[in-house]
């Protein structure tokens, strides 16, 4: 019986309110499921709205992390070539020196 009234009730959640027909007690059960099921729904809804946040927020880091990562091999490239500027700039310090003796 119970089962039933489970059933019915549930059914009527996708269709609508439930109809004044119904007996005192099954109305009751049907309420208390629909309360229930609108509490449950609505408690979902809003773990749905945190978690689309946290993956924007984990979309955002991505790409701050990415932007952060794109200027490593200009940089890299850039101090090689100081490196390289440092070193020719020695040598031809040294060959000038060795003309002034």
């Amino acid at each position: 019986m119970l089962k039933s009234s489970i059933m019915l009730c549930l059914s009527l959640l996708v269709v609508g309110p439930v109809p004044a027909s119904f007996p005192i007690s099954k109305r009751s059960v049907c309420y208390s499921y629909q309360t229930e099921d609108k509490k449950n729904i609505t408690r979902l809804q809003d773990l749905v709205d945190k978690l689309q946040l946290k993956v924007k927020a984990y979309k955002r880091q991505a790409e701050v992390e990415e932007q952060a990562n794109t200027p490593l091999p200009k940089l890299r490239k850039v101090q090689h070539e100081l490196g390289e500027s440092e070193e020719h700039a020695d040598i031809a310090e040294s060959q000038v020196n060795k003309i002034e003796l």
